[in-house]
């Protein structure tokens, strides 16, 4: 309540004007009314202040938020990442799963990038386009289920010799559990 008290205190006597981008609104997954409530009401209260926010279209946000201006990034950025994929899965046998990747990414380039990258891996490494297609299959939709996964399903190269960045997502998403909260030398281990 103070944090408010004090935000529209700088917006109401300020002379400028401010607009406020939120991020991921759908990665809440408590209290989304709420959430939605505050956000709404913030747009409204101040002509000072715009709010622009980012989310999937799922509920309750596409329901509410659909009769405010709104665009849908897929709708911009589908090209580039169809052309991202198509570039790196050329000449692999994954390179058939490129407009599947794209669709499935819903405008998240980063979620793109990592498919397309580990199915051309596993294309070079020999997977034939059955696998391929329920390795695409089985990935998650969600970045933070897709990290989980990866980690989970490193192949046989990874379990030897591990990215630091996937150990420290490991590390990272470990925290919350009590068994994996010491911090030792097989958790962290950057060559």
């Amino acid at each position: 309540n103070e944090l408010r008290l004090w935000f529209w205190y700088m917006i109401e006597h300020s002379n400028m004007r401010y607009c406020l981008l939120i991020d991921g609104l759908d990665e809440i997954e408590s209290n989304r009314e709420v959430l939605l409530n505050t956000v709404l009401s913030m747009s409204v209260r101040s002509d000072k202040l715009k709010v622009c926010c980012a989310c999937r279209p799922e509920n309750p946000f596409h329901g509410i938020l659909k009769q405010h201006p709104h665009l849908q990034l897929q709708d911009f950025n589908r090209h580039d990442i169809e052309e991202d994929c198509k570039t790196r899965l050329k000449g692999t046998r994954a390179e058939r799963f490129a407009d599947e990747i794209t669709r499935r990414a819903e405008g998240v380039f980063l979620w793109a990038r990592f498919i397309s990258e580990d199915l051309a891996r596993a294309a070079k490494d020999g997977e034939s386009e059955e696998d391929l297609g329920l390795r695409l299959k089985e990935c998650p939709d969600e970045m933070t289920e897709l990290f989980r996964y990866m980690l989970l399903r490193q192949d046989k190269l990874y379990a030897k010799r591990r990215k630091p960045y996937l150990q420290l997502i490991d590390f990272a998403s470990r925290i919350g559990d009590r068994k994996s909260t010491r911090l030792n030398s097989s958790h962290i281990t950057i060559s």
